[in-house]
């Protein structure tokens, strides 16, 4: 298989451009449901079988949160550490939130979720090698959320060869 690298043709704008034959972009949405009001719901499984249906083998895949009250990290799956980032988060900030009044008509425990979700990010890139998710041996990815229960959709893009 022969990889090019060449400049953009058209605009000139791109340092370079990767093209080949056998390149891919496979899309899907994953939709999960919560149950509580703040929780963390582990998706590695789910990225990984998304994965490798793809028929990606090396590559990146982007997993995009489409709200604004919930959030993708990767965290250490071990020892409870993702069961606590979202009780963390609403400490932290509810002291923001009580101090500032935020201003806002919008519920304390709303804005205390826009800002936990600002704080932690609404994506999340990570390597695909040999057709896997290339993470640490302790990672994972989750949803956090923290203005459930409510159906979440997360987009998956796996874009390589």
């Amino acid at each position: 298989m022969a990889i090019k690298l060449s400049p953009n043709p058209s605009t000139g704008n791109y340092d370079f451009v990767l093209s080949s034959s056998k390149a891919m972009v496979v899309r899907n949405t994953l939709k999960i449901k919560t149950s509580k009001l703040r929780e963390t719901i582990n998706l590695t499984g789910q990225v990984q079988s998304f994965v490798v249906s793809s028929g990606v083998s090396q590559g990146v895949l982007s997993c995009f949160n489409m709200h604004t009250t919930s959030a993708l990290v990767l965290v250490n799956r071990r020892e409870g550490i993702a069961e606590l980032v979202p009780e963390i988060l609403r400490s932290v900030f509810e002291k923001v939130v009580e101090k500032q009044g935020m201003g806002t008509s919008r519920d304390p425990e709303t804005v205390n979720a826009y800002m936990s979700s600002t704080a932690l990010g609404a994506s999340v890139t990570i390597p695909i090698e040999s057709g896997k998710l290339k993470v640490g041996d302790w990672q994972g990815l989750y949803l956090v959320e923290m203005s459930g229960p409510r159906e979440r959709e997360v987009v998956l893009t796996a874009v390589g060869i």
